[in-house]
C-alpha cells in the first residue's frame, strides 16, 4: 500500500499507511512524522518541511511481528486455547482496526476464510475477517 499521491489526502490516509487504521484520534502531523520509517517518494516530499503533502507516495515498511493461531473458532473461549503457530505483521500499534499480513513487507494481506476469532499474542484474542483486519480484541480469561 502506499499513501495517495492526489493533493487532497488527509491525516487519516497517512495514518492508515503507518498505523494500520484510519483512526486520528490521538494521532498528530508531527507523531506520524516521528513514527515514519519507510520510504518518502522523492517527487513529493521536501526534506525538513514536515507538511502532510510529503506524504504524497509514501510507504510505510516497517513491520512488527505477533504469533496466531493457525485454528480459528467462533469461541473466544475456545480460541484462547489454542497455541501461536504462525507468525503475522503489522505495523504498530496492536489493537482493533489492525490489518495483519502474512509477510513482513506488508504486502499480502493475512486472509482467514471465513472470518474467526483466533488467538493473538499471548493472552489476547480478536475476531480476524477474511481481510486479516481486527476486530474485538480481548484478553483470554
Amino acid at each position: 500500500m502506499a499513501v495517495t499521491t492526489a493533493n487532497t489526502l488527509a491525516l487519516s490516509d497517512v495514518c492508515l499507511e503507518i498505523y494500520g487504521s484510519s483512526s486520528t484520534v490521538g494521532k498528530s502531523l508531527a507523531g506520524c512524522h516521528t513514527a515514519a520509517t519507510g520510504t518518502f517518494n522523492p517527487t513529493y516530499a521536501v526534506a525538513g518541511a514536515n507538511t502532510l503533502l510529503d506524504f504524497r507516495g509514501y510507504v510505510h515498511t516497517s513491520s512488527t511481528s505477533i504469533g496466531v493461531s493457525s485454528l480459528g473458532n467462533i469461541s473466544t473461549v475456545t480460541a484462547c486455547g489454542y497455541s501461536l503457530v504462525a507468525t503475522k505483521y503489522y505495523t504498530a500499534p496492536l489493537g482493533n482496526g489492525t490489518v495483519l499480513y502474512s509477510d513482513a513487507t506488508l504486502t499480502t494481506l493475512y486472509s482467514t476464510a471465513p472470518a474467526r476469532y483466533n488467538k493473538i499474542g499471548f493472552g489476547t484474542v480478536g475476531w480476524i475477517s477474511a481481510s486479516g483486519v481486527i476486530s474485538n480484541l480481548t484478553f483470554c480469561l
